[in-house]
């Protein structure tokens, strides 16, 4: 699989360190954050295919669905469709793992408990494992939320070298938002046109990131959803975040946020 890691440091005390195992069609992200109310970098509340299974290992998450909001705490897991579904906050300390399957069956919502004690910190082998009956019984399996089969064949896909060369500049320009990066800057380390640049990372979101369609698109979403999480925590005062986040003028940083429904007066 293509793995990506970021890490965004807003202060001493407020980091959210993020991994992810991406496939077409899957994902499997393992998340900790220390004073961040952390969100899904993009959510998706489209018309999509598939499921989604968030867990808990430590903290709550609470998850938006079409048919209401649902708080899971340590020790559970929560199944719901794809379409309509986002993560839209945690407490402040949480550690998570969440997946995101294209091809599974958008069945019901619905909560289990999960064995923590053999969680390991390795999601993905996790999730593989044959004693992870509580996820996946088989694909026929009444109840299964996962195919073992699929998982263990996603982390078998070898994606070409181009990609795992974008997804190291992605993470490393992205984890660096106060040096304000561009596809300027992409293209340059990718020896391309700005328009290259932008087509191939456009077919490179698209591919391994289904929430985005391109660098731009990533790249507001993650800065507005890290604005949220400190502004919540009060991590730092608006001018030293907007910084921080790479807008160049607090009045930047403002309008994004009001773009996202979030009232400038709350800061």
């Amino acid at each position: 699989m293509l793995r990506t890691d970021y890490r965004w440091q807003l202060a001493d005390d407020t980091w959210l360190a993020q991994r992810a195992y991406r496939a077409p069609g899957l994902l499997v992200g393992h998340a900790r954050t220390r004073g961040f109310q952390a969100q899904e970098l993009g959510g998706d509340r489209r018309e999509s295919p598939g499921a989604f299974v968030f867990i808990a290992v430590s903290g709550e998450l609470h998850v938006s669905t079409r048919g209401g909001e649902h708080i899971v705490r340590a020790g559970e897991a929560l199944r719901a469709p794809a379409a309509g579904t986002a993560l839209v906050g945690t407490s402040p300390h949480v550690e998570l793992v969440v997946v995101l399957d294209r091809h599974a069956e958008a069945a019901p919502v619905e909560r289990r408990s999960v064995p923590l004690e053999t969680f390991g910190g390795d999601p993905l082998g996790w999730l593989t494992r044959s004693d992870g009956g509580w996820l996946h019984e088989g694909r026929s399996a009444p109840g299964a939320w996962l195919d073992p089969a699929r998982l263990r064949g996603a982390r078998g896909h070898v994606p070409a070298p181009g990609a795992r060369r974008l997804a190291r500049l992605v993470s490393a320009h992205i984890g660096a938002l106060d040096r304000y990066p561009g596809v300027d800057d992409l293209a340059d380390a990718l020896g391309m046109s700005e328009r290259r640049a932008s087509e191939a990372l456009s077919a490179y979101f698209r591919r391994y990131h289904a929430s985005f369609g391109g660098w731009r698109s990533y790249l507001s979403t993650v800065r507005v959803e890290l604005a949220l999480s400190a502004i919540r925590q009060r991590a730092l005062p608006p001018k030293r975040l907007a910084a921080r986040l790479g807008y160049r003028k607090v009045t930047s940083l403002y309008h994004a946020l009001e773009r996202r429904g979030f009232p400038v007066r709350a800061l």
